[in-house]
């Protein structure tokens, strides 16, 4: 049920507060969308529910878009406020009293004392309308350089990493004592399926990789750089209606399952990579719903 506090019910449906930051929009979405997601097998109006609530994270996640939301649901919930029960009260007076010389000339002078404040008050209020547009259109300035330099930020570092993980791939090996080594560990990690939840089985292998993961790592020379890479994979790219983002999602909630694993098991992000392919298979994987998470040691390059 919707209410004036939230007129269009994007805060219910993400089950969160109006007061929840984006970090709490971005995690009750993953929680949401791992019941809801139609692949998953929900029947009935499990679509609907799962486009709704992708509704309400587009709006909810985007600063701009939740600030007008926001306004929307303070206008519509305002007016409730302001509303404040009026006493009735019966008093009996003489029928003549309106129309005598006084009442109307005391009516007049409050009538022209009205004026006057309801005169100043506009005046005041315009000039401070004026004043905040002002500042609301400095900030939308100011707002609108800073997003453009963070894309451009976002777009030098995007391409770095870029680069720095095909010099991975494309490394050859390090030269240790005569002879060419090259350090290699790769692990794959299977979830169960329609699952992106590191259970006890798996959360014991992924244990037992970082372990291996680290033992290859200490014998890497100082003078050569490394890099871990999280693979994943969907089996299907498109379908007939377009890009098939739905079949892509399970895969991607997998993988960031495990990078938020590591990371939280003190993984270096400076020397972290993921990458995501779609619409084939990795070697030896038959299936398509993208189970199996790699994780691989790539070295060594300069």
């Amino acid at each position: 049920m919707r209410s004036a506090a939230d007129p269009k019910g994007y805060y219910r449906i993400l089950g969160i507060q109006p007061t929840a930051s984006a970090e709490d929009v971005r995690l009750a979405f993953r929680e949401q969308a791992k019941m809801l997601h139609p692949d998953h097998g929900e029947q009935g109006d499990g679509g609907e529910k799962f486009r709704l609530l992708r509704e309400a994270y587009d709006i909810l996640r985007d600063a701009r878009k939740r600030m007008q939301y926001d306004a929307e649901r303070l206008a519509v919930e305002e007016p409730r406020r302001s509303r404040k029960a009026k006493a009735h009260v019966t008093v009996e007076r003489d029928p003549g009293w309106l129309f005598s010389n006084r009442t109307i000339s005391l009516a007049a002078a409050l009538l022209a004392f009205l004026c006057l404040v309801l005169t100043g008050v506009l005046w005041s209020t315009f000039g401070k309308l004026d004043e905040r547009e002002d500042e609301v259109d400095e900030l939308y300035r100011r707002l609108a350089v800073a997003m453009r330099d963070q894309a451009d930020v976002r777009a030098r570092y995007r391409g770095a990493n870029f680069l720095r993980l095909e010099d991975a791939l494309t490394s050859s090996g390090a030269l240790e004592s005569g002879r060419t080594r090259r350090f290699v560990f790769h692990a794959e990690l299977e979830f169960k399926d329609e699952s992106s939840e590191i259970d006890g089985n798996l959360r014991e292998n992924l244990d037992k990789a970082v372990l291996g993961l680290a033992e290859t790592i200490e014998e890497i020379p100082q003078d050569r750089d490394w890099l871990i890479l999280i693979e994943g994979h969907s089996g299907e790219a498109a379908r007939q209606a377009g890009v098939s983002v739905g079949a892509w999602e399970l895969s991607l909630l997998r993988l960031g399952s495990v990078v938020d694993y590591l990371v939280a098991n003190g993984l270096p992000t400076q020397r972290l990579a993921v990458r995501f392919q779609a619409g084939f298979q990795p070697i030896g994987e038959a299936a398509s719903e993208g189970g199996t998470v790699e994780m691989k040691l790539l070295c060594c390059y300069r």
